[in-house]
């Protein structure tokens, strides 16, 4: 075979270098377009908003109720309103009249993380990304009053002829069909109306979370009372979008600090040990 001329077989060398390097450059810019992704977007989309959006459910008495100025208040609302603060946004409470449409929302973008006494369930783990523990609780029941002396513990509802409510959708729901096998499980939409079931007669016992159970207790005592020995162990966790790694690691590093602070202890104090809030609330109706 006849070879090129010496210059030109240079050139050719030299014209494939180049378009070497360009590719090259071009692969290392699309790396880097990619790396330069911010691993704190989360955060900064809710610093840019300036509001940090929690999604919570009214009602769920003492972490999140509504005082008679309108106002949000409780348990869990004092941990929301301490986060937004550190965030240095304001905070703006999503109220769920539906607990089941909670998740969902999280899900689609419309709150950035839910505060509502929710329990860390593997099955809610495939939607969501839980924080830590902050709450232990576990489910106890309430009963009505003519059923006192002989309903002694939560074992003695398991039984023919007994109705229980229990929320729909909540981990009280679960544990009440796993748990009475004998007795009717009928579940209702909210935590207030199965008091009120019980209160009026309607039905003879309401499953839910211990806090919860005992507070309404003091609420209905004329017509109610609770044991509150729990026969479950479950504990609360604050859900965010899954994915937002840093969201969720601000979250932990938040707990860390705020549960072992004089603020959370002034807040466990007001709602769990005194009863004082109690007149300053809307009841259910």
């Amino acid at each position: 075979m006849k070879s090129q001329p010496k210059s030109k077989h240079i050139l050719w060398v030299a014209f494939s270098v180049l378009a070497g390097l360009a590719l090259l450059l071009t692969a290392c810019s699309g790396a880097a377009g990619g790396a330069s992704t911010d691993p704190y977007s989360s955060i900064r989309r809710i610093q840019t908003a300036k509001q940090l959006k929690v999604g919570t459910g009214a009602g769920y008495y003492p972490f999140e109720m509504v005082d008679k100025q309108g106002n949000m208040v409780g348990f869990d609302m004092d941990i929301a309103q301490a986060m937004a603060k550190s965030l240095g946004v304001e905070l703006k409470v999503v109220d769920f009249k539906d607990f089941d449409a909670i998740l969902p929302a999280l899900g689609s973008g419309q709150i950035d993380l839910i505060l509502a006494g929710m329990t860390i369930t593997p099955e809610r783990a495939l939607a969501v990304n839980f924080s830590q523990p902050y709450f232990a609780s576990g489910q106890s029941v309430l009963v009505n009053k003519k059923h006192e002396g002989t309903v002694k513990t939560f074992s003695d509802l398991d039984q023919k002829g007994i109705t229980i409510v229990t929320e729909q959708g909540t981990t009280g729901d679960v544990a009440a069909q796993r748990t009475f096998k004998n007795a009717t499980i009928r579940p209702m939409k909210g935590g207030n109306e199965a008091t009120l079931d019980v209160c009026n007669g309607s039905s003879d016992a309401f499953v839910y979370d211990q806090s919860f159970i005992a507070v309404q207790a003091m609420m209905y005592k004329d017509c109610v009372y609770p044991l509150l020995d729990p026969f479950t162990q479950e504990q609360y966790g604050i859900p965010v979008r899954a994915g937002e790694t840093d969201l969720l690691q601000w979250v932990n590093t938040f707990l860390d600090s705020y549960l072992s602070s004089d603020a959370y202890k002034e807040s466990y104090n007001k709602w769990f040990v005194s009863g004082d809030w109690l007149n300053t609330v809307e009841m259910p109706k």
